[in-house]
């Protein structure tokens, strides 16, 4: 099942001719503080024990922000 709600499909084929199948579904419109409150919350539900890579970059920090500003716990590694 890839993606949230299984948006995409890939259809089997060779690695020369592969093919996606898109399934779109309806989104709420969210400033990127609310995707990233929320997406943290989804993975947490889903996963549980989270661990975070950090590698020094934004886009690390911005992940362990969301998980750390929702309360929700993990490891930085």
């Amino acid at each position: 099942m890839p993606g949230h709600k299984d948006w995409y499909h890939l259809i089997a084929g060779s690695s020369e001719d592969f093919k996606l199948d898109f399934s779109p579904y309806e989104f709420r419109a969210m400033s990127v503080k609310q995707a990233g409150a929320y997406t943290a919350g989804l993975i947490n539900e889903r996963y549980g024990d989270i661990w975070i890579a950090m590698s020094g970059g934004y886009d690390s920090e911005f992940v362990a922000d969301c998980f750390y500003n929702n309360g929700i716990p993990f490891t930085p590694i």
